[in-house]
């Protein structure tokens, strides 16, 4: 039982982890695209 919840736990905090990087990744990616264009 208290396996089962911390395998839980140990997905949830791998998923946030991921989640932050992809939403982190796409918000740095956003922001060059917008800095390029509002270079040029």
């Amino acid at each position: 039982m208290i396996n089962k919840i911390f395998n839980g736990n140990l997905n949830a905090k791998v998923e946030f982890r991921l989640n932050f990087k992809l939403a982190s990744s796409s918000f740095a990616s956003s922001f060059l695209v917008r800095t390029l264009y509002f270079e040029f």
